[in-house]
């Protein structure tokens, strides 16, 4: 009988990486959010930068650790 590993946690890994990427609003890269910027619009860390500099008014995410 040969045993096979299960590839479940890793599967399950990948799935959740994959589900936390959204589009980002200034450029359309697929990211992780860093911030939201006014009416909700998700920006990745380089347009979170940007907006910052340029002085627009950006919320940084924080990502509640369980």
């Amino acid at each position: 009988m040969i045993k096979r590993e299960s590839t479940a946690p890793a599967e399950a890994a990948v799935n959740a990486h994959h589900r936390a990427l959204r589009r980002c609003h200034g450029c359309g890269n697929y990211a992780r959010p860093a911030a939201e910027a006014s009416e909700g619009r998700l920006l990745c860390e380089k347009c979170f930068g940007k907006a910052r500099r340029a002085g627009e008014n950006v919320v940084e995410l924080t990502i509640a650790e369980a």
